[in-house]
Formats: C-alpha cells, structure tokens, sequence
C-alpha cells in the first residue's frame, strides 16, 4: 500500500497511513510478534488485536511527535517493510 503522511504541523495530530485492512488481515494472530520485530528494529510498537479489536482487525500502533525529524520516520517506515517482508 501506498504510504503517506497527514498532519499541518501546527499541534494536530500527524498520521502515516497505509492499507490498514490488508494489514489486519496479516496481523490477526501474530501481531505481537509483528511488534516484538519493530522493538528490535528500534521502533515502540504496540499490538492490539482480538479482544480489544475486532476479530481480523488487529493493529500495530507507533505514534509520532513533532521532535521526529524526517530521518526517523523513514526509520520506521523501513522497519515496518522489514519485519513486514519477514511474515
């Protein structure tokens, strides 16, 4: 999916998204090892899924503050599609 980043920088909240359906379907059932992947990439990641998502909704939640620069969401970005790439 394409990757994009939402957010004016003025104090809203800021947002990369994807194809966040395809990615719960992958997620669903290992999603915590999907974020125990990211920790090692250096990324804090945290898992949601089933019960506190729906079933086949599960998701990985990373947040991004202003004091991020542009090298450490292109980081994470690249952690994502490697652990990804590792399923």
């Amino acid at each position: 999916g394409t990757t994009a980043i939402h957010g004016t920088g003025n104090g809203d909240n800021n947002t990369i998204t994807g194809n966040t359906a395809a990615a719960g379907d992958v997620l669903d059932g290992g999603t915590v090892e999907y974020a125990k992947g990211l920790h090692s990439e250096g990324i804090h990641a945290v898992a949601f899924s089933y019960p506190v998502v729906a079933l086949g909704k599960a998701r990985i939640r990373i947040q991004i503050s202003a004091e991020h620069t542009e090298q450490d969401i292109m980081k994470c970005v690249a952690a994502f599609i490697k652990v990804r790439s590792c399923k």
